[in-house]
């Protein structure tokens, strides 16, 4: 077993380790805030998200981490449509062997993000804590998985969240949420 384990860890090491990637995903967002929106089943809004993501890693550590950086565009859309910018520092946990078939990777996005206007929710927000969203902190928690014949190809679950962070950007406490899926090419 310990060398199934150590050949899924190689492939899973050296295939996942990649510099450049670009990730594509939509998602809609929810109602609640970032606490209530890890459940997967948390109440949805009308308003969708549409983005993709350039995403180079810089630094390879060890234990499998890899630090590096993400820029990416989305389309929000739903009662109007607007656009959303962020680019923000990353952080990797690479290469977790599932048996012998798959690896799964465990990632952190954390940096600002800008958009052209508000979501209908966000605007709420706004006006209930006298804030303003246009600049806002950006947090993503994600799940990547990629299966062992496709390395190159990872299918990504994550969580897109914009916030003031308790009133320290905007005066907003709470930006929005969307759960998103997509699919990341390594290269």
């Amino acid at each position: 077993m310990l060398s199934l384990t150590s050949s899924v860890s190689c492939w899973a090491n050296d295939l996942l380790f990649r510099k450049d990637s670009i990730t594509v995903f939509g998602g809609v967002y929810t109602t609640g805030n970032m606490g209530e929106t890890f459940n997967p089943f948390a109440n949805h809004d009308s308003t969708y998200l549409v983005a993709g993501a350039y995403r180079r890693e810089f630094i390879k550590l060890p234990w499998n981490i890899v630090l590096g950086g993400e820029i990416g565009l989305g389309l929000r859309f739903g009662t109007g449509s607007y656009g959303e910018i962020w680019a923000a520092p990353t952080v990797r946990l690479v290469g977790i062997p599932l048996g012998n078939v798959a690896s799964m990777s465990i990632g952190l996005i954390a940096g600002f993000s800008g958009i052209t206007n508000p979501t209908d929710l966000e605007r709420q927000r706004e006006y209930e804590h006298s804030g303003n969203s246009k600049l806002l902190f950006y947090f993503s928690p994600e799940l990547a998985f990629a299966f062992r014949d496709l390395p190159n190809i990872e299918m990504v679950f994550r969580l897109h969240h914009r916030s003031g962070l308790y009133g320290t950007l905007g005066r907003m406490r709470e930006g929005s949420n969307t759960h998103a899926v997509g699919v990341r090419w390594l290269y």
